[in-house]
């Protein structure tokens, strides 16, 4: 059950990371007119988000 927790919450702050990253970023990216940028810099914070450790946000 605590795996299953801490992977959620893994999952949760990687999308949370990828979605600011995203909202910043995307504009600029349009602009030049690259949308595969925009996918691909999604791609990449998602899987930088799954490797913060969710302890750091948890301990006191």
């Amino acid at each position: 059950m605590s795996f299953i927790f801490m992977l959620l919450i893994r999952v949760v702050v990687a999308a949370i990371i990828m979605f600011c990253v995203a909202l910043t970023a995307s504009p600029i990216l349009t602009l030049i007119g690259s949308n595969e940028l925009v996918k691909a810099l999604c791609v990449i914070t998602f899987i930088i988000g799954l490797f913060i450790n969710p302890n750091d946000f948890l301990s006191k």
